[in-house]
């Protein structure tokens, strides 16, 4: 107990800080720089085969980062077995779109129902067990895959951009603004080093990115495009929050170090998995 006391009392000292350090920020950004290069590049080259080599890649990493802020890692036949039935929802939501996506939900919350039935020995603590588990499904295989969804779209290519171009400079505002002029909290008891005023900056970013990429997409300019591109921003900080609710609640500051300057997978995904499926439903409302 003590242990988890102090790495809470670490991470919370550390991202209240909001000091901005030269070196933290050259690996924040060669890191981006990177992860971007390889995204574009897997898209551009590898077209449906890159897609589904990076979400498989992605939903994989996410369950097991989820089940160490979950407490769970430590079962790697549970955790193994959720990240096998996570990365068969990418091919069956590019090939079967949303109800391909609902079926591999479905199955695979039978799939895992079905191993406990056979190879619990002990009955007690199943529902928290079981709960803990489809969540980890749900939150880090299911909503990644809306990003899958999107791409099957016409233009969809362009959603895919425009959400990440949203989101990503709606988040760089955010730290920036937030680690240079915050100073009223937020949500402490969540996230003590993000500021009302960061949060109104990303927003600021997030509609200044929509309004960039909207005069050479018109689905997403005008006055439709910024009321989309400030869901998106919305969506993506309270992303960012629940997240930093998981970290918390487990006493770690990231949730993994996979990404210098980052932290982990989910760090770098936490916004794009609330803006990703309101994405997808502009999408498909102004198709």
């Amino acid at each position: 107990m003590e242990g988890s006391q102090g790495r809470l009392q670490a991470a919370v000292k550390c991202e209240g800080r909001g000091v901005l350090h030269l070196e933290g920020q050259s690996r924040r950004w060669i890191t981006a720089i990177a992860l971007l290069s390889v995204i574009a590049g897997a898209l551009l080259a590898g077209g449906n085969w890159g897609v589904l080599a990076l979400s498989i890649l992605a939903v994989s990493l996410c369950q097991w980062e989820i089940a160490g802020l979950l407490g769970v890692r430590s079962d790697r036949w549970r955790t193994s077995l959720c990240c096998l039935l996570a990365s068969g929802m990418p091919p069956a939501a590019l090939w079967g779109g949303g109800h391909g996506l609902l079926w591999a939900m479905v199955g695979s919350v039978l799939v895992f129902m079905g191993f406990e039935t056979l190879a619990r020995r002990d009955p007690s603590g199943v529902g928290g067990e079981v709960g803990r588990r489809v969540f980890s499904l749900f939150y880090g295989g299911a909503l990644p895959c809306f990003f899958v969804l999107m791409w099957t779209l016409p233009s969809g290519a362009h959603w895919l951009a425009w959400t990440i171009a949203v989101t990503a400079i709606g988040d760089t505002a955010a730290y920036y603004a937030g680690s240079i002029w915050g100073k009223r909290k937020l949500l402490p008891r969540v996230s003590p080093g993000k500021t009302v005023e960061g949060a109104l900056a990303g927003l600021g970013g997030n509609v200044l990115a929509g309004a960039m990429y909207g005069t050479f997409f018109e689905p997403v300019s005008g006055g439709a495009g910024l009321i989309m591109a400030l869901s998106i921003g919305v969506a993506g900080q309270l992303g960012d929050l629940a997240e930093s609710m998981l970290k918390r609640g487990a006493g770690v500051k990231d949730s993994g170090d996979l990404l210098p300057g980052h932290g982990g997978v989910l760090d770098r995904l936490d916004s794009l998995l609330f803006a990703a499926p309101l994405s997808f439903f502009w999408a498909t409302m102004r198709l």
